[in-house]
């Protein structure tokens, strides 16, 4: 019996120190998660921080703001493109080209900052405009504002037949930049015949557009050779072009 009680007390004092162990152990578990959990939520916090004032900084156009905003958030394409904004309206066009190859970079599939980054390689005759206007119009080539921009960028750069195919496209899938896109196709080939029949899309609508700018142009002979296509669609026509 003795024996047996002293196995016993030696049990309870192996368990006790066990028991005493594993609560250490939990103790520390529990620490060690609170610490982990703690750099987690403030990493956390200072990420959000960081990107709320980058947002911020962004909102402001003068340049300070936005190189901080970019040092902030390194990975955000919009605040690249933005500090290349603010280099090309004040006429940097060196850093205004690396920020829009940045942006790029960032984000290929947004159309705006290939055409800003082919733009800017326009005005410094670089020789990469064309293949960056060609991956802007990629990106997103049934967006007529995409095309807009596009024709304008041709334009500058001399290419008379890619512009007038952008301006048909604009023509095509806007009513709101129809006229802006027929007072440019006018300035770009002032030759009705051509406009008739590369440029101009057979729309009863868009050739009374194409009328009213000849006629408030007192361009006669051309206006007369659109009522001409008008006619031969077949299709109702207001009044006013009529007695014009």
């Amino acid at each position: 019996d003795l024996h047996l009680l002293g196995q016993r007390i030696i049990l309870s004092r192996h368990s006790a120190g066990l028991l005493m162990q594993l609560r250490l152990r939990t103790k520390v578990s529990r620490i060690a998660l609170c610490i982990i959990f703690c750099f987690i939520a403030i990493s956390y916090g200072v990420l959000i921080t960081a990107q709320y004032v980058a947002y911020c900084l962004a909102e402001k156009d003068d340049l300070v703001s936005l190189r901080l905003a970019v040092r902030l958030e390194p990975g955000n394409a919009e605040y690249r493109s933005r500090l290349g904004e603010y280099y090309s309206s004040n006429q940097q066009w060196i850093p205004a080209v690396d920020s829009f190859a940045a942006a790029e970079k960032l984000n290929p599939h947004q159309a705006l900052y290939w055409l800003s980054l082919a733009s800017a390689d326009v005005v410094l005759g670089r020789s990469g405009a064309q293949q960056a206007l060609q991956q802007g119009i990629l990106a997103d080539p049934k967006d007529p504002h995409v095309a807009w921009v596009a024709s304008g960028i041709y334009f500058a750069a001399g290419d008379v037949d890619s512009a007038l195919k952008n301006l048909r496209m604009v023509l095509e899938n806007s009513a709101e930049l129809s006229s802006e896109a027929i007072q440019l196709c006018w300035r770009v080939r002032p030759d009705a015949d051509a406009l008739l029949r590369e440029t101009i899309p057979a729309d009863s609508a868009i050739y009374s557009k194409f009328l009213d700018f000849l006629i408030s142009n007192k361009q006669t002979e051309a206006a007369a050779k659109v009522w001409t296509q008008i006619v031969h669609l077949g299709e109702p026509v207001p009044i006013a072009n009529v007695f014009d």
